[in-house]
């Protein structure tokens, strides 16, 4: 703003000076249009890209805004604050967009539309680049402005964003969601994991615990691992490289768990004698802030007494055998809401447990026309970038 001079002198239009004009190094009587875009509020410095005059901004004051604004937009994404891509998409697509139209104006004798059309479609060609939306940002465009006369165009604007941008990878939401590694499932799964089954993505060997088991079992294992659902089983074996892993009977959850060893409802296994008592009130009083394991305090002597699980878990938990196919674990996820789900073999026995992570590793990708599949490190905390050789498939376009 101190090094670019590009005053501009204050003019008069229906008796009336234009507001939110700043004057900063200017002489009197004039004011600085490159202080004006950064200095007033983002609301009115899209009002002034879409409606002001033609001569109000030079080129060299919306190329330099929109250089810095662009590269500042970049750099505070990533930051961990309270910010958004909306009004800095909107502010840089919408100087982007004026640029062309005065060059244009100023480059040729031919007769253009007013600078304010080329702000409002490069405002929603960097929207659409961005969040690769078209219909509903082109609804949200024409009520803001409340002209429904460029319509098409922004319509247009927005499909040719999103086709350009798919062309080369994701959008920018769905690209943190990768680098953040959230486990948040697509809303349809990878069309190259077809050959993918329940049995080559399931975890094991399974925790499990018994119909009846003893404090100490529950407490070492709630302490040792982080799953939030546990198979109940008829024998859990002691065979590390056990294939299955006992009758499957229900599944309980680690707040279950937690809540059973708080209200100390297990029994002394010599004198069958209840320590505590539990009601299904207490499961609704402490939802959803269950306290850490490590929060719970259980004397030692309460170490050797038995939790009977049977009148706890849950009876009828949704199952599937190893065999399914990758897509239909997929829909069977994001249709229901599942966490965790278990693998059973024909014989109703446990074999391994799919939870959200392990079907959210599983993303595609796309780059310059080609796709394939790719698994990420979302359950060990790793990434893995290597693709899969029977996944990968090359898109002509």
């Amino acid at each position: 703003m101190y090094f670019v001079e590009d005053c501009t002198y204050t003019q008069v239009r229906d008796n009336t000076t234009e507001l939110y004009n700043l004057q900063m190094q200017c002489d009197s009587g004039q004011y600085n249009s490159l202080a004006t875009l950064f200095l007033q509020s983002p609301e009115s410095t899209v009002k002034d890209l879409m409606h002001s005059p033609i001569d109000k901004f030079s080129w060299k004051s919306l190329l330099t805004f929109f250089i810095i604004y662009y590269f500042m937009s970049v750099w505070t994404y990533g930051l961990a604050v309270a910010s958004g891509l909306f009004m800095p998409s909107l502010l840089t697509g919408a100087a982007y967009g004026r640029l062309i139209g005065v060059l244009l104006h100023y480059a040729t004798p031919m007769t253009f539309s007013e600078p304010g059309v080329y702000a409002l479609i490069g405002a929603a060609s960097f929207l659409g680049g961005v969040t690769r939306m078209t219909i509903s940002l082109t609804v949200i465009i024409m009520e803001a402005t409340r002209n429904i006369t460029f319509g098409l165009p922004i319509m247009m604007t927005l499909v040719t964003a999103r086709f350009v941008g798919n062309y080369f990878n994701e959008g920018l939401y769905d690209e943190h969601i990768n680098l953040k590694q959230v486990p948040m499932l697509p809303w349809d799964p990878p069309v190259k994991s077809f050959r993918l089954t329940a049995g080559n993505i399931k975890s094991t060997p399974v925790k499990c615990f018994k119909a009846i088991e003893s404090v100490e079992v529950v407490v070492q294992m709630l302490k040792r691992t982080t799953h939030n659902g546990f198979p109940v089983v008829t024998q859990v074996p002691v065979e590390p490289d056990a294939k299955h892993f006992g009758q499957f009977m229900g599944l309980i959850t680690r707040e279950q768990l937690i809540l059973l060893l708080i209200k100390r409802a297990y029994y002394n296994a010599q004198t069958m004698e209840q320590c505590g008592d539990i009601a299904v009130d207490d499961f609704r009083d402490m939802y959803p802030r269950y306290p850490s394991i490590e929060d719970i305090d259980i004397p030692e002597e309460h170490m050797r007494m038995k939790i009977d699980l049977r009148q706890f878990i849950n009876l009828s938990p949704y199952t599937c055998n190893e065999s399914v196919s990758f897509a239909r674990l997929f829909n069977l996820f994001r249709s229901m809401g599942l966490r965790h789900l278990v693998i059973v073999n024909e014989n109703n026995k446990a074999v391994g447990m799919v939870t959200r992570k392990d079907l959210a590793k599983f993303r595609k990708w796309r780059k310059q026309g080609s796709s394939g599949v790719q698994q990420l490190g979302l359950v060990d905390g790793e990434s893995d970038n290597d693709d899969f050789d029977c996944c990968r498939s090359d898109l002509t376009s």
